[in-house]
């Protein structure tokens, strides 16, 4: 008979994590595993690697200008990177270069940069300009029309 132990953390109002532990037990008999290797084709959901750009410095990209905290600006950085690179299936890698976080248009917060995709270590497109806009959405420069229009109002000028 075999014991299994998770621990969950739940939040509460009051912004207190209380960890719970959950004991299940488990008939090792009632269990399957499996024998020999599945001929399936592993999940899609891998993770995808992202190779930062030759700078290594930890603020790169921090725009003093807004009051953001430079952690705020680097989560959001790095979240629009990775949105970026999921939203496009053909890739399982990215370069990511001249990333930045920015508010532009009606004070709207956007990471804006360029960026190259991989397949299998081989680059399947060149550097093109994208913007991360929040929640799931990037903008590919090779996906809008008049994209310089788009990156002008986001990316550039500040309101």
């Amino acid at each position: 008979m075999l014991t299994l132990i998770t621990t969950g953390i739940f939040f509460f109002p009051n912004n207190k994590d209380i960890p719970v532990q959950d004991e299940t037990t488990l008939d090792p008999e009632s269990t399957s595993v499996a024998k020999e290797p599945s001929d399936k084709k592993p999940s899609p959901a891998l993770p995808k690697e992202i190779k930062p750009s030759d700078i290594k410095d930890e603020f790169t990209g921090i725009n003093e200008q807004f009051d953001d905290e430079p952690r705020i600006q680097k989560m959001w950085i790095n979240r629009g990177q990775d949105i970026t690179l999921n939203n496009y299936p053909a890739a399982d890698a990215a370069d990511f270069q001249h990333t930045f976080f920015h508010r532009g248009f009606k004070n709207r917060v956007v990471t804006c940069g360029e960026v190259q995709f991989r397949s299998e270590g081989i680059a399947i497109s060149n550097y093109q300009r994208f913007i991360y806009v929040g929640i799931q959405s990037s903008y590919l420069e090779s996906d809008v029309i008049n994209f310089d229009i788009f990156w002008d109002k986001l990316c550039v000028q500040t309101y």
